[in-house]
């Protein structure tokens, strides 16, 4: 069940105030509280780690990835990906997987191999280390470490 709207934006509204937002914009209209796993791909609803403000505003924003959580779900009840292979994919980078299961740019996706990245310890598929000491594994730089006190360090 999707959380009510004011939660949602509540926590929009707290995550864009922490220096969370695309090119300095905090207008809350321009953002999605969008689940990094979908609802439909059995994500978390209220779970503010599943939770981040997407901008429509970009060419990799929200309603881009409203098409690759749709075509994972269509997967999923085909049978023709599971639905933990659905949730790693959009989960490790869900840009990757909306060229691969939506566009077919990528040929085929590798799993990700968690292998630390030089002088860091981090793992390789991790964009960001965030305050809190977790590691963001989102596919762009908004998104990353949105419910952990935002980035301390890029790694890409």
């Amino acid at each position: 069940m999707r959380p009510s709207s004011s939660v949602t934006t509540a926590l929009k509204v707290r995550q864009l105030s922490t220096g969370y937002s695309y090119n300095g914009d905090t207008s809350t209209a321009d953002y999605e509280e969008d689940h990094l796993i979908s609802l439909e791909l059995g994500g978390a609803a209220s779970a503010e780690a599943n939770l981040w403000p997407e901008p429509y505003n970009v060419a990799e924003g929200a309603r881009v990835k409203d098409q690759v959580e749709n075509k994972l779900h269509a997967m999923i009840c085909s049978g023709s990906i599971s639905l933990a292979a659905a949730q790693t994919a959009i989960a490790t980078d869900w840009w990757s997987a909306y060229q691969l299961y939506v566009t077919g740019t990528t040929g085929t996706a590798p799993a990700p191999v968690p292998v630390p990245v030089p002088g860091t310890g981090a793992p390789a598929v991790a964009l960001a280390l965030c305050k809190d000491g977790s590691y963001s594994f989102a596919a762009h730089h908004q998104g990353a470490c949105s419910s952990h006190g935002g980035v301390a360090v890029f790694y890409r």
